[in-house]
């Protein structure tokens, strides 16, 4: 038990924040940790402000934080437009850092000067009253500090007299650089762009996992839908604060332009447009997987699509090749080529080259880490891993009259001349009923090849209803738990569906709906604060079987099959699947399951590892139809199905209702036996992961009381000794001195 408890302690210690502490020593922000500055307008009467460098056209921008006070700039102002506007630079640091001061040093001795700045962490609440720090500033021919005082990331200086010109020699903020996360990249990883080491995305020497979202409007539209794409933009870089985005590029427009709403673009124009939202991104340090949105495979237009963006792109490795939006084809197809189908109202039949012939063609021009999506609209992997690819190349390579090694260098994405910067997978998620994975199913598809590649799950949603979406619902829920976890457990990249498109993160004027809060909560901080209670049955689910056991004697349980082949819906036989469907937080449908005479039928099923558990239901699917139960639950599978574990023993009868039953245990394994009939809709196993017992996201002495009742049976009195400095928090200190008691 010592051993157990140190192990579990050892864990706790390993997920507890590290800082390293920052240089006390005050810089000049605006020359040490400056990202980016830029020339802006701020409309008088609104405060509206917008990006306008028509100033700088001279280079003046460039000598306000040179260093040199000697050289001084001279920007004109705009009080004399319709309708009048200061004149402003944007200054955008490297990170947020602890600002004390800003002082601009006045550029010409008979001028009066006088500025209004603006501060903030923020960029979407930097231009409101409560981040002035300064509203007249007057240099008057000399200079001024004034106190700024916080954590900023955004600093903007306007001129506001006179007729509103910058005449400034120098502007520096004095402050101190962020403390430094060894795990955030730095300039000289963004410098060195992106790559793939073994199963790890990277950003120069930084393994990343990267989160963001979708823009999808070039992919239908020739200018993006007019305005809805920039605001896409804004919304990904400064509203949601994406860290990768997936922009959807049509070839079809991209190789030869087209005509979309009556608003034509030549080829090139449409790329231009392209390459300067790739810029716009890749200059904020955000990822970018340029998505040919094409469907089926590797036809003509996407091979032409390639031999122009992939040469375009070679020198900007931030840029990810994303090589086909959704391949539909088989396997077979997807490695060797052959003839697909075109998902379009004719269903043209066409010819594909395959994947690797593809990646040959993109690595003779460039080495960009290459993105691709499986087969059945992106979302099956298995056909990659490389026991699948062995069984292809063992029956195709004699069919081809070649050896295994023949075709396996002929195919293989594995080979090394096709690795370039590295190889990453995709696969798109999504929770509608039309296609209703569940977490074992995303298992099947990406369980094999996790640990090989890195893994993008390129596009994700629940899709349960249409429009802007102002509430989630259960389900919605329940997938954003789900698919949360998923992406976070295995360190995945990811980029929601979609910003402007349905169904809306946010709308075509950019108002974020439900979905979109979460997705943005989620790209900030890793995680979501959805109240719904954790169903461990849903979202930790790891394995099944079907059980049965003799009415007239119940000494024996065995597996059998006897459930699966006894599950009907509408009179159709369900058969395997369902096992997924009493667990997928599905509970529009139930399921008749008939029974054996003189056998009780059920399901075995186990979660990925042994979690407190406070609570099992079980929802009924048909009113008027009394059911019972036998239901057990343990944290062994030797001991589950002692009495012991019986939580309910036919007891209640369940008609068209949820039952609820409470338990007090650490479980991993959960099974029932039916009486009669089964007719339940959903099975659920409330419960709480390792850690954050008490769920309020911070790890303090109730987590680790419960933590040690639940799995170890340890009072409380023992404890109440851990909290040693009692600050009321787990902290190292407590943690060093309770395992010194232990192994004392």
């Amino acid at each position: 038990m010592k051993r157990l408890l140190s192990i579990i302690l050892i864990t706790v210690l390993l997920i507890l924040p590290f800082t390293v502490q920052a240089d006390p020593q005050s810089v000049n922000l605006l020359r040490e940790n400056l990202l980016s500055k830029k020339g802006v307008v701020m409309v008088i009467s609104t405060g509206q402000v917008s990006d306008n460098n028509r100033f700088d056209s001279n280079g003046a921008l460039a000598t306000v934080n040179d260093g040199d006070e000697t050289s001084r700039t001279d920007i004109y102002g705009a009080h004399d437009w319709d309708p009048p506007r200061y004149v402003g630079v944007l200054f955008t640091l490297d990170g947020i850092c602890y600002a004390e001061d800003i002082r601009i040093i006045a550029g010409f001795s008979n001028y009066v000067d006088t500025y209004r700045v603006y501060a903030s962490d923020n960029i979407s609440d930097l231009y409101t009253s409560g981040n002035i720090v300064a509203n007249e500033m007057n240099c008057n021919g000399t200079e001024q500090t004034t106190a700024i005082g916080k954590s900023v990331q955004y600093i903007a200086v306007f001129g506001i007299a006179y007729n509103g010109n910058l005449r400034m020699a120098e502007i520096k903020v004095n402050g101190r650089l962020p403390e430094i996360d060894p795990t955030v990249p730095t300039a000289a990883d963004y410098a060195s762009g992106l790559s793939v080491s073994g199963n790890k995305l990277k950003i120069g020497e930084k393994e990343v996992a990267l989160q963001g979202a979708n823009i999808p409007h070039f992919s239908w539209s020739t200018d993006g839908d007019g305005n809805d794409a920039s605001i896409a933009l804004d919304d990904a870089i400064n509203d949601f604060g994406c860290k990768i985005v997936r922009l959807a590029v049509n070839p079809g427009f991209y190789v030869s332009g087209g005509t979309y709403k009556g608003v034509y673009k030549s080829a090139e124009a449409y790329r231009a447009l392209i390459n300067n939202f790739v810029n716009a991104l890749t200059s904020a340090r955000i990822a970018v997987v340029l998505d040919c949105h094409a469907y089926s495979g590797v036809y003509d237009t996407v091979v032409s699509f390639w031999d122009i963006a992939a040469l375009a792109y070679d020198s900007n490795e931030m840029v990810m090749f994303d090589l086909v939006n959704e391949p539909i084809s088989t396997w077979q197809v997807w490695y060797e080529g052959g003839g697909i189908t075109l998902p379009d109202s004719s269903s043209t039949q066409t010819t594909s080259i395959g994947m690797p012939a593809l990646i040959d063609r993109i690595r003779a021009v460039s080495d960009n880490v290459i993105v691709l999506g499986g087969i059945n609209w992106a979302y099956d992997l298995s056909g990659i891993s490389a026991a699948a690819f062995s069984t292809l190349a063992a029956q195709r390579a004699p069919e081809l009259g070649m050896s295994t090694d023949d075709y396996t260098a002929a195919y293989s994405i594995r080979k090394a001349s096709r690795q370039g910067r590295g190889i990453m997978l995709d696969t798109h998620i999504y929770g509608s009923d039309e296609k209703h994975y569940t977490e074992m199913n995303w298992f099947s598809s990406f369980g094999e090849v996790k640990d090989d590649f890195p893994i993008l799950i390129g596009e994700y949603n629940p899709y349960f209803r249409t429009g802007q979406i102002d509430a989630l619902n259960e389900k919605e829920t329940a997938f954003y738990q789900k698919i949360f976890k998923v992406i976070t457990e295995n360190a995945f990249s990811s980029t929601a569906w979609a910003l402007g498109a349905e169904p809306y993160l946010t709308s075509h004027n950019g108002t974020i709906s439900a979905l979109g809060t979460v997705v943005r909560e989620f790209i900030a901080t890793g995680g979501c604060s959805l109240s719904q209670a954790e169903n461990l049955l849903y979202q930790r689910f790891d394995s099944a079987y079907a059980i049965i056991q003799r009415k007239s004697n119940q000494n024996n349980i065995s597996q059998n099959n006897g459930f699966i082949n006894q599950a009907y819906i509408d009179g159709n036989k369900v058969g395997n699947s369902i096992i997924a469907k009493l667990v997928d937080g599905e509970t529009s449908t139930h399921y008749d399951i008939y029974p054996y005479d003189d056998w009780y039928l059920g399901l075995v099923y186990k979660i990925r590892d042994k979690y407190p558990c406070y609570r099992i239901s079980m929802t009924s699917g048909l009113s008027g139809y009394p059911d019972k139960y036998r239901i057990y639950a343990s944290n062994r599978l030797e001991t589950l199905f002692s009495n012991d574990s019986i939580v309910e023993n036919f007891e209640i009868s369940i008609s068209g209702d949820t039952v609820s039953f409470d338990i007090d245990r650490p479980v991993m394994y959960v099974a029932f036996l039916a009486e009669e009939y089964v007719r339940i809709k959903e099975i659920t196993l409330e419960g709480t992961v390792f850690g954050d017992m008490d769920i309020n996201k911070v790890l303090n002495g109730n987590d680790m009381h419960l933590l040690c009742h639940n799995l170890l049976g340890l009072d409380t009195d023992f404890v109440s000794a851990g909290d040693v400095n009692a600050n009321e928090n787990i902290d190292i200190t407590d943690l060093i001195s309770l395992k010194h008691k232990i192994t004392e």
